[in-house]
Protein backbone atom coordinates (compact mmCIF):
# COMPACT_ATOMS: atom_id res chain seq x y z
CA UNK A 1 0.00 0.00 0.00
CA UNK A 2 1.25 3.49 -0.88
CA UNK A 3 -0.05 7.01 -0.36
CA UNK A 4 0.31 9.51 -3.18
CA UNK A 5 -0.01 13.26 -3.09
CA UNK A 6 0.37 15.72 -5.95
CA UNK A 7 4.18 15.65 -5.73
CA UNK A 8 5.08 12.79 -3.41
CA UNK A 9 4.80 9.05 -2.91
CA UNK A 10 4.91 7.42 0.53
CA UNK A 11 5.49 3.70 0.98
CA UNK A 12 6.39 1.37 3.83
CA UNK A 13 10.10 0.92 4.46
CA UNK A 14 11.85 -2.31 3.48
CA UNK A 15 15.16 -3.72 4.72
CA UNK A 16 16.83 -2.49 1.54
CA UNK A 17 16.15 1.11 2.66
CA UNK A 18 18.74 1.02 5.47
CA UNK A 19 21.26 3.32 3.76
CA UNK A 20 18.56 5.83 2.81
CA UNK A 21 17.25 5.97 6.37
CA UNK A 22 20.75 6.14 7.86
CA UNK A 23 21.61 9.08 5.60
CA UNK A 24 18.55 10.89 7.00
CA UNK A 25 19.10 9.87 10.64
CA UNK A 26 22.80 10.78 10.64
CA UNK A 27 22.18 14.31 9.34
CA UNK A 28 22.71 16.77 12.24
CA UNK A 29 20.40 19.40 10.73
CA UNK A 30 17.56 16.90 10.24
CA UNK A 31 17.95 15.53 13.77
CA UNK A 32 18.38 18.88 15.56
CA UNK A 33 14.85 18.86 17.01
CA UNK A 34 14.46 15.07 17.34
CA UNK A 35 14.77 13.97 21.01
CA UNK A 36 16.85 10.86 20.19
CA UNK A 37 19.35 12.95 18.22
CA UNK A 38 21.71 11.66 15.54
CA UNK A 39 21.42 7.90 15.07
CA UNK A 40 24.21 5.40 14.48
CA UNK A 41 23.93 2.76 11.75
CA UNK A 42 23.03 0.19 14.42
CA UNK A 43 20.32 2.43 15.89
CA UNK A 44 18.98 3.11 12.40
CA UNK A 45 18.88 -0.65 11.74
CA UNK A 46 16.77 -1.06 14.89
CA UNK A 47 14.55 1.87 13.84
CA UNK A 48 14.03 0.26 10.45
CA UNK A 49 13.13 -3.09 12.00
CA UNK A 50 10.74 -1.31 14.38
CA UNK A 51 9.08 0.46 11.43
CA UNK A 52 8.63 -2.82 9.55
CA UNK A 53 7.30 -4.66 12.62
CA UNK A 54 4.95 -1.78 13.43
CA UNK A 55 3.59 -1.93 9.87
CA UNK A 56 2.98 -5.67 10.19
CA UNK A 57 1.37 -5.38 13.63
CA UNK A 58 -0.73 -2.23 13.19
CA UNK A 59 -1.16 -1.71 9.45
CA UNK A 60 0.62 1.66 9.62
CA UNK A 61 4.09 2.95 10.47
CA UNK A 62 6.71 5.53 9.53
CA UNK A 63 7.16 5.39 5.74
CA UNK A 64 9.71 6.45 3.15
CA UNK A 65 8.85 9.64 1.21
CA UNK A 66 9.91 10.07 -2.42
CA UNK A 67 9.51 12.81 -5.01
CA UNK A 68 7.18 11.56 -7.74
CA UNK A 69 8.99 13.26 -10.60
CA UNK A 70 12.54 12.08 -9.78
CA UNK A 71 12.10 9.16 -7.37
CA UNK A 72 14.49 10.84 -4.92
CA UNK A 73 14.19 9.83 -1.26
CA UNK A 74 13.47 13.03 0.68
CA UNK A 75 12.38 11.91 4.14
CA UNK A 76 10.38 9.80 6.54
CA UNK A 77 6.78 10.35 7.62
CA UNK A 78 3.94 8.37 9.10
CA UNK A 79 2.43 7.08 12.29
CA UNK A 80 3.50 5.41 15.54
CA UNK A 81 1.15 3.78 18.01
CA UNK A 82 1.52 5.22 21.50
CA UNK A 83 0.36 2.12 23.32
CA UNK A 84 0.53 3.67 26.80
CA UNK A 85 -1.92 6.47 25.92
CA UNK A 86 -3.96 4.91 23.12
CA UNK A 87 -2.99 7.79 20.81
CA UNK A 88 -1.28 7.54 17.44
CA UNK A 89 1.56 9.95 16.74
CA UNK A 90 1.93 11.34 13.25
CA UNK A 91 5.29 12.80 12.29
CA UNK A 92 7.63 13.80 9.50
CA UNK A 93 11.27 14.65 8.85
CA UNK A 94 12.91 15.71 5.60
CA UNK A 95 16.38 16.49 4.31
CA UNK A 96 17.03 20.26 4.66
CA UNK A 97 17.25 20.87 0.91
CA UNK A 98 13.54 19.99 0.73
CA UNK A 99 12.43 22.36 3.51
CA UNK A 100 10.36 25.40 2.57
CA UNK A 101 8.68 23.74 -0.42
CA UNK A 102 5.42 22.76 1.27
CA UNK A 103 6.29 19.05 1.35
CA UNK A 104 5.74 18.71 5.11
CA UNK A 105 2.27 20.27 4.88
CA UNK A 106 1.42 18.15 1.83
CA UNK A 107 2.51 14.95 3.58
CA UNK A 108 0.91 15.78 6.91
CA UNK A 109 -2.45 16.59 5.35
CA UNK A 110 -2.39 13.29 3.44
CA UNK A 111 -1.37 11.37 6.57
CA UNK A 112 -4.10 12.99 8.65
CA UNK A 113 -6.74 12.25 6.01
CA UNK A 114 -5.63 8.61 5.82
CA UNK A 115 -5.43 8.40 9.61
CA UNK A 116 -8.93 9.79 10.14
CA UNK A 117 -10.32 7.23 7.69
CA UNK A 118 -8.31 4.21 8.86
CA UNK A 119 -7.13 4.67 12.45
CA UNK A 120 -9.89 4.84 15.02
CA UNK A 121 -7.74 6.47 17.70
CA UNK A 122 -6.78 10.05 18.56
CA UNK A 123 -4.09 11.43 16.23
CA UNK A 124 -1.39 13.60 17.81
CA UNK A 125 1.92 15.15 16.76
CA UNK A 126 5.00 16.08 18.79
CA UNK A 127 7.30 19.01 18.19
CA UNK A 128 10.24 20.63 19.91
CA UNK A 129 8.88 23.92 21.30
CA UNK A 130 11.66 25.78 19.42
CA UNK A 131 10.85 24.17 16.06
CA UNK A 132 8.59 26.94 14.79
CA UNK A 133 8.50 25.63 11.22
CA UNK A 134 7.11 22.24 12.25
CA UNK A 135 4.64 23.83 14.65
CA UNK A 136 3.39 26.03 11.81
CA UNK A 137 2.91 22.92 9.62
CA UNK A 138 0.86 21.31 12.40
CA UNK A 139 -1.33 24.40 12.73
CA UNK A 140 -1.80 24.76 8.94
CA UNK A 141 -2.93 21.15 8.86
CA UNK A 142 -5.71 21.72 11.39
CA UNK A 143 -3.97 20.55 14.54
CA UNK A 144 -4.35 22.41 17.82
CA UNK A 145 -2.08 22.68 20.87
CA UNK A 146 -2.98 19.99 23.39
CA UNK A 147 -0.28 19.92 26.06
CA UNK A 148 3.38 20.18 26.98
CA UNK A 149 5.00 16.86 27.79
CA UNK A 150 8.35 15.15 28.10
CA UNK A 151 9.69 12.58 25.63
CA UNK A 152 13.06 10.84 25.91
CA UNK A 153 14.09 13.42 28.51
CA UNK A 154 13.23 16.48 26.40
CA UNK A 155 10.36 18.94 26.57
CA UNK A 156 7.94 18.64 23.67
CA UNK A 157 4.66 20.22 22.70
CA UNK A 158 1.81 17.94 21.67
CA UNK A 159 -0.76 18.88 19.04
CA UNK A 160 -3.98 17.06 18.24
CA UNK A 161 -6.64 17.14 15.58
CA UNK A 162 -9.54 19.25 16.79
CA UNK A 163 -11.77 16.40 15.58
CA UNK A 164 -10.96 12.70 15.27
Amino acid sequence: MNISTKRLTLRPFTLSDLKLLYHLHSNPTVMKYIPSGIRTMEETWLDLHDDIAHQENHGFSKWAVFLKDTGDFIGRAGWASMDTTGEVEVGFKFFPQYWGNGFATEVLQALLAWGKANIQRPLIAFADPENNASIEVLRKSGMIYLRQDEYEGKTIVVYSLSQF
